[in-house]
């Protein structure tokens, strides 16, 4: 770990009074001990919970051009600079590059351990990877029986697919690293509660779980402003069947849907 985090051969002797960099905790995960070329250092998360996010952070003594994938699926870096509102950390003096990235644990995901690999190619062309395995664990989310005919359960279903269709066919997938400058805030006043969470699992006419609730709402009475929560570019903007009046906002790297009723 020592002379991962401090680019030193194994057998490098230490002596009194030299400066040495040492691993500390960290809100975002631990730092995976590693030697791999270039990289210096590897922060992953200790679990995932299901339906939450967690955080990569890749230190390197140079630039890099990098891949990594998550449970299979490839992850987006971004430069430390242009995310460090989010991450909350400082860019270390020591390393002057170091690449950022989201790791997304899907609601319905199995508990489990789940693989990240990172890879990049070394200056003489070898292929240098990693893979280190992070736990994702069951989420606190409540379950919801919902009785409908199954004429309505059908269009809903639909309704749903088309309303992720136009959502993503809003958004130009380009890069807009620079509109996430601040964190998320909330789209309505604290004093409005929140009466359907995010990932709540949902069973039709007592079937199987096999969907949750992917938003979050709020009551409120009619007429109460509702407020962007970060700087963005309108997508979409009209009512849609089943969820009524809707706007898709694109943050660049992420979106989020702000629904209106």
């Amino acid at each position: 770990m020592l002379s991962a985090l401090n680019n030193m051969s194994d057998t490098q002797r230490l002596f009194p009074m030299q400066p040495i960099r040492l691993p500390a905790d960290t809100p975002i995960g631990r730092i995976a001990p590693l030697r791999l070329g270039a990289i210096q250092a590897v922060t992953i998360p200790d679990a995932l919970i299901q339906g939450r996010t967690g955080r990569l952070l890749v230190q390197s003594n140079r630039p890099l051009s990098m891949t990594a994938t998550w449970n299979g699926l490839p992850v987006a870096f971004t430069p430390l600079a242009a995310a460090a509102s989010i991450t909350e950390t400082v860019q270390p003096a020591s390393a002057p590059a170091t690449e950022f990235a989201l790791l997304p644990a899907p609601a319905l995901i199995a508990p489990g351990p789940y693989i990240i690999s990172l890879t990049y190619a070394a200056r003489n062309g070898f292929v240098l990877q990693h893979s280190w395995p992070v736990n994702v664990l069951e989420g606190p989310y409540e379950t919801q029986d919902i009785e409908l005919p199954d004429e309505g359960r059908s269009a809903g279903a639909h309704a749903g697919g088309r309303r992720a269709d136009k959502a993503h066919a809003g958004l130009d997938g380009g890069d807009a690293a620079a509109l996430l400058d601040r964190r998320f805030s909330p789209p309505i006043g604290s004093e409005y509660a929140t009466t359907s969470p995010f990932g709540t699992r949902r069973s039709y006419n007592g079937g199987p779980v096999a969907s949750y609730h992917s938003g979050q709402d709020f009551g409120a009475p009619e007429g109460v402003t509702i407020t962007v929560p970060a700087p963005g570019v309108v997508a979409l903007a009209e009512p849609l069947n089943v969820r009524g009046n809707a706007v898709v906002i694109d943050h660049g790297a992420v979106f989020i849907r702000a629904i209106g009723i």
